[in-house]
C-alpha cells in the first residue's frame, strides 16, 4: 500500500534506473553501495573538497515515507578523520560527475544501539549522492560556499513563507469551525449575545455604567470554564489560590484577545459571560492539561472597578508587591520556615 507521503524524486529515480545493471558492494556493518560512473571525471584525492547533492529516502517496499529533497548541496572534505570509515571508503573512489547509492537496513542501525525515535525495524535507508564538483583550489571552493549559502537562505525563506501560508489557511479554517460551534451552543441554550468585530460573543447579564476603552485599567472578578462546564481558573474560588480582583491594563494588556474584545463592550459594575473562539484564546497550542488545542472558552466576568491611567499604574505597583510577598512566603514555607511578619512600628 502506497504511503500518503509518497514523493517520487525524478533525479533519484533516474539514478536507480541507470544503476540497475550495477551490483551493490557490501561493507562491514551492513552498508551496501554502488557507484555509477563513466570513468571520465576528475578522480578525488585526500584533502580535496567535493560538492554533493544528497537525497535520502526512508522506505519499506513501495512506500516512501520521508524525503529531504529540499536540502542544499553540501561541500565535504575527503578526510578520514572527519568522515565515518564506511563512507570514507566509498567517497575515496569517486570522480566528478559520479552518482553514489548507499543502502542500509534499519535493523542493522538499531542493532548497534542507536536510538532514533522515528526509525522502525523492517525499513531501509536509501541515500543518493550526486558528485557535482571537486574543488582543488581555495578560490573556487570559497565561491561555491558563498553560492550555497545564498541558495540555502533562499530555500529557508521559501519554506518559511510556505509554512506561514499553511498556518494562515489552517487558522482561517479554524475560525470558521469555532464560530459555527459557538453559534450552535448559543442557539441550543437560547442565549442572546452580541458578537464583536473580532469574533468574541458577549452575553451581558447586568449592564454597567460608563465605557471601557484601551486607555484605562479594569479590575475584574472572573471564572474561566471549558465548554463541558469545568472551571480551569478563577479569582473568586479559593481552590485556585488567588482570591482578589484581577487588574487588566488595557493600555498594555497581558490577557488573551478575547478578554480585551469583551471588556470593551462593558462598563463599571457590569456582569457578563464571554464566549471566546480558540483563535482569541490559546489557539492551536492550548494551555496546559485543562485547555486543549483549539478549545473555545467561556469566562464569567464582573467589572469591579474602572481606573484611570494614574490609578492603574498605582494598582499595578500594589499588585506586583503582593505577588512578590506571596512568592517570598511560598519560598519560606518550602524551606520549612515561618513567614516573616512585617515590623510593628509601635515597638
Amino acid at each position: 500500500m502506497k504511503s500518503k507521503f509518497l514523493v517520487v524524486l525524478p533525479f533519484f529515480m533516474a539514478i536507480l534506473l541507470v544503476s540497475c545493471e550495477t551490483k551493490f558492494k557490501k561493507l562491514a556493518g551492513g552498508i551496501e553501495y554502488k557507484i555509477i560512473s563513466n570513468g571520465k571525471g576528475q578522480l578525488i584525492k585526500d584533502g580535496h573538497h567535493f560538492e554533493i547533492t544528497p537525497y535520502a529516502i526512508y522506505t519499506k517496499k513501495d512506500s516512501i515515507l520521508i524525503t529531504d529533497e529540499n536540502r542544499v548541496n553540501q561541500i565535504v572534505t575527503l578526510d578520514s578523520t572527519r568522515i565515518p570509515p564506511a563512507y570514507y571508503s566509498i567517497f575515496k573512489q569517486i570522480r566528478e560527475g559520479d552518482s553514489i547509492i548507499v543502502k542500509e537496513k534499519t535493523d542493522s542501525i538499531l542493532s548497534k544501539g542507536s536510538e532514533i525515535p522515528w526509525m522502525k525495524k523492517g525499513y531501509v535507508i536509501l541515500q543518493s549522492f550526486k558528485v557535482q564538483k571537486i574543488y582543488t583550489d581555495s578560490a573556487s571552493l570559497l565561491e561555491a560556499q558563498k553560492r550555497n549559502m545564498v541558495i540555502g537562505r533562499a530555500k529557508d525563506s521559501i519554506r518559511y513563507f510556505k509554512k506561514v501560508k499553511e498556518d494562515s489557511i489552517a487558522a482561517l479554517k479554524q475560525i470558521i469551525v469555532d464560530d459555527k460551534g459557538l453559534k450552535e451552543y448559543l442557539t441550543k441554550n437560547k442565549i442572546t449575545a452580541i458578537k464583536t468585530t473580532s469574533g468574541t460573543y458577549v452575553e451581558i447579564l447586568k449592564a454597567g455604567t460608563g465605557t471601557i476603552n484601551d486607555t484605562v485599567g479594569v479590575k475584574v472578578n472572573y471564572t474561566g470554564k471549558t465548554f463541558d462546564g469545568k472551571a480551569f481558573d478563577s479569582n473568586i474560588d479559593p481552590q485556585f489560590g488567588h482570591v482578589s480582583p484581577y487588574l487588566v491594563n488595557l493600555a498594555q494588556p497581558e490577557v488573551i484577545k478575547g478578554w480585551i474584545d469583551g471588556l470593551k463592550q462593558l462598563g463599571k459594575g457590569a456582569k457578563a459571560i464571554f464566549y471566546i473562539p480558540s483563535a482569541l484564546g490559546y489557539g492551536a497550542n492550548g494551555n496546559g492539561a485543562a485547555i486543549g488545542p483549539n478549545a473555545n472558552l467561556m469566562f464569567e466576568i464582573e467589572v469591579v472597578d474602572v481606573l484611570n491611567k494614574v490609578q492603574t499604574e498605582a494598582a499595578q505597583k500594589e499588585q506586583m508587591m503582593k505577588q512578590q510577598m506571596e512568592m517570598m512566603k511560598q519560598q519560606q514555607m518550602q524551606q520549612g520556615g515561618q513567614p516573616q511578619q512585617a515590623p510593628d512600628g509601635s515597638k
